[in-house]
């Protein structure tokens, strides 16, 4: 059974020119659905921090399509040693984990939301035996809506800082599992 912490929802907020933007950087595979279903433009070069954010730019139609192979830091480099003739369009959620706008100083970077993550509303469920965080808030989440007094399971972290945020929750095992990049 997969039941999510938060759940996905599209904006539609009004586009801005892209004609001088130099690239578009995606930080989810969430950024670019939500940015592909606002517009049928595909013109500009797609800059991605993972590969599998990547597969889904050119699944989109995106191209050129770049890998940061890895996380916001990598992604923060990858810009940062690019030589782009104008600002850069970072088109994602409303509430960022890691914002490029203050994170690459010498690029300029708009940010654009064109989804927001929401907690489901559904509560934990009775019998589970592991849970995925993805992002520094799902494990907020996660500690919102757990029951104290109520063990947790196996927590698998997509990074090792995550569990972290469960700080005056019932703990549990935990574990970081690497994996392929966002």
């Amino acid at each position: 059974m997969v039941q999510p912490l938060l759940i996905t929802e599209q904006l539609t907020p009004p586009l801005p020119d892209l004609t001088p933007f130099a690239a578009l950087a995606f930080t989810s595979g969430h950024g670019v659905t939500a940015f592909a279903a606002l517009t049928p433009d595909r013109s500009l070069p797609a800059v991605c921090v993972g590969d599998v954010t990547a597969a889904t730019a050119r699944a989109a139609g995106f191209g050129p399509v770049y890998s940061a192979a890895g996380d916001i830091g990598d992604l923060v480099r990858w810009l940062e040693a690019a030589e782009l003739s104008g600002p850069v369009l970072s088109p994602g959620a409303v509430d960022r984990a890691g914002d490029l706008s203050g994170l690459v100083p010498d690029v300029r970077v708009e940010t654009l939301a064109v989804y927001q993550a929401v907690p489901s509303r559904a509560g934990p469920p009775a019998d589970i035996d592991l849970i995925l965080l993805h992002s520094p808030r799902a494990a907020r989440q996660l500690a919102a809506v757990w029951p104290a007094d109520r063990p947790l399971p196996t927590l698998v972290a997509l990074s090792p800082r995550w569990p972290d945020r469960l700080a005056g929750t019932a703990r549990s095992a935990w574990q970081h599992i690497p994996t392929k990049t966002a």
